[in-house]
This record gives C-alpha cells, sequence and structure tokens, in this order.
C-alpha cells in the first residue's frame, strides 16, 4: 500500500476505516472507505484484489501507487502521443 496513506475511523461506522493521501503528482486529497476487516485481510498479506473486491480499480490503483485517477489519464495520454 502507498506509504502516505492515513487511516482514520469513520464517525457512526465502527466497522469502516477511511484511507486517506495526496496524490502524489497533483496533491489532490483522496479518500478510500473500506471494512476494517478488509485492511487487516490486506496488512496480513492478501492481494489487493482479493482484500477489497468491493472497490473500483482505480480506488485500488490509488491505494498502491498514490496516483489518483487524473494523474494516471494524463500520463497514459503523454505517453501515447
Amino acid at each position: 500500500m502507498y506509504g502516505r496513506i492515513g487511516k482514520m475511523s469513520v464517525p457512526g461506522q465502527p466497522d469502516k476505516v477511511a484511507l486517506t493521501a495526496g496524490c502524489f503528482c497533483h496533491g489532490e486529497t483522496v479518500t478510500v472507505v473500506v471494512r476494517k476487516v478488509q485492511l487487516l485481510m490486506y496488512e496480513a498479506g492478501a492481494f489487493m484484489q482479493d482484500a477489497f473486491p468491493d472497490l473500483s480499480n482505480e480506488q485500488k490503483e490509488f491505494l498502491i501507487s498514490g496516483m489518483c485517477p487524473k494523474g494516471w489519464t494524463e500520463m497514459c495520454d503523454e505517453t501515447e502521443g
């Protein structure tokens, strides 16, 4: 998981945790809310796609790389030209 992600409890939802970080290319803050049990599975060694099956590909990629969807779009557009 991207090293600069902060973990915070979600008020009123004790079974969830908010994972928040700034996109390393834009600084845009991104928050992904997951169930605590999913995070524990991932931290115990489960693959991202197995631990977080309900997250979008963009959310999973952000947790892995720290790059928001806008950053990936810009990077891919630059390399395709």
